[in-house]
């Protein structure tokens, strides 16, 4: 993990956590609903948020190397086209 950055974790409706973690300026999610690089580059110091979906899966959002706001996961993905502060993390809820 990249030493300025922290993980979000989420409860699985189903049962179970998955987790959002920035590794080597890569986005990756960890846990029972699947592991693995999603192959989405981020921005140097953020974090991402992660949220559990009603179905059992989960939705990511996090700032993109390019510095917009980007959502991906079960429900959608996204790139919002919404620049966002070098340093700053997004949150997310399920709704």
């Amino acid at each position: 993990m990249n030493t300025v950055t922290n993980p979000s974790i989420a409860a699985l409706s189903g049962g179970g956590l998955e987790a959002a973690i920035e590794a080597n300026n890569s986005l990756w999610a960890v846990g029972g609903n699947g592991s693995g690089n999603l192959n989405q580059g981020m921005t140097n110091d953020t974090s991402p948020g992660i949220a559990g979906l009603v179905n059992g899966g989960y939705e990511i959002a996090f700032q993109a190397n390019t510095n917009d706001l980007v959502t991906i996961g079960m429900a959608d993905n996204t790139s919002w086209n919404f620049g966002m502060n070098p340093v700053t993390s997004p949150s997310i809820m399920a709704g």
